[in-house]
């Protein structure tokens, strides 16, 4: 079988390298592309999908001072048997995009025939379509999910999107350049309350028990100005993102017992300066876009998992409780 499943954990592979001066990271950037016509929402949320319409995709069509755009694959519906689902009021319609196959071949995007069907890479459509019409923050979720609390979303995007707003947060401390930052947030067994470790795909297997995983928190609670913020990670109640051998090895589903409060000190933990720590799509704020493209790759499942470099994690305020549907088998690989 593949790597992801014959047992052999997975190793890097040197392709090429950089002989150049070291890159010096600058404060996030501000999208400055000029809005298309059909613009006029500086907030989009981006969702792709093989389904009808969901609880999740309902809830961002309500806020009023967001856009929607979902891509669909092959297997979706059309556009008009969408839409028709969704039953959308006018402020809706004027809001809400749905890209069926034929409309994503309309697009003149160069990455259109690019990007393999049936697969979650095509929501890079949708990041580029957003950007386009002049978004300045991006909510990248799974319609599979629920917000907790829609209306903090834009509480959190004012974050990232012009504000002078100083949030006081812990910073964790690490031995090491990565983190795992689940402990840090009390991951519980839902309806018991019982402690439980445990990890987000993409963290190496290999330090999960060393100081990586155990994030000290400093005593000190330093200011981080919300221009400094450029992903804001959310961590996601009842089945959050965690790779195969914690599924087949511990105990789900979980719950995060934080606030929920808007830009509550208590629900957040900035991470140290050139620390990373494995995010994904479920539920990501970006102010910053320096990342957001999925890697595609037909083999593997890699697009939900990225490496997040100084950015801002946060608690479930604005994530989502994950009622996840059956996925194939064969995704449950240690990438799925």
């Amino acid at each position: 079988g593949s790597e992801g499943t014959s047992g052999r954990l997975w190793q890097p592979t040197v392709v090429r390298r950089f002989n150049g001066s070291a890159l010096q990271l600058r404060p996030p950037e501000r999208a400055s592309a000029r809005p298309v016509e059909g613009g006029g929402c500086d907030k989009w949320a981006v969702i792709t999908t093989i389904f009808a319409p969901t609880k999740l995709v309902r809830q961002l069509v309500a806020l009023e001072d967001w856009c929607v755009v979902v891509v669909g694959d092959r297997k979706a519906q059309s556009e008009e048997q969408y839409v028709r689902a969704l039953q959308l009021s006018e402020s809706g319609r004027r809001r809400f995009t749905y890209l069926d196959e034929g409309a994503q071949r309309r697009l003149r995007f160069n990455i259109i025939e690019k990007l393999p069907w049936d697969h979650f890479g095509r929501k890079n459509v949708g990041f580029m379509y957003a950007l386009e019409r002049g978004a300045n923050v991006v909510y990248d979720t799974d319609d599979d999910n629920e917000l907790l609390d829609a209306s903090s979303l834009s509480a959190w995007a004012g974050l990232c999107v012009g504000s002078r707003t100083q949030l006081l947060m812990r910073e964790l401390s690490t031995c090491a350049d990565s983190i795992n930052p689940y402990p840090a947030f009390g991951a519980r067994w839902e309806g018991n309350g019982r402690p439980q470790f445990m990890w987000p795909r993409g963290f190496p297997l290999e330090s999960l028990r060393s100081c990586e995983s155990m994030p000290e928190r400093r005593n000190s609670t330093p200011t981080v100005a919300a221009s400094a913020v450029g992903v804001l990670q959310s961590v996601a109640n009842h089945d959050p993102d965690v790779d195969a051998i914690y599924r087949l090895s511990s105990h789900l589903p979980i719950d995060f017992p934080r606030k929920h409060a808007p830009l509550d000190a208590g629900a957040s933990f900035a991470l140290p300066f050139k620390t990373m720590a494995p995010y994904n799509a479920q539920a990501t704020l970006w102010g910053s876009f320096f990342d957001i493209y999925f890697f595609v790759d037909n083999e593997y499942k890699l697009p939900c998992v990225k490496l997040q470099v100084s950015s801002l994690l946060t608690d479930p305020d604005s994530a989502a409780k994950a009622v996840r549907k059956p996925k194939p088998t064969a995704t449950s690989s240690l990438w799925g």
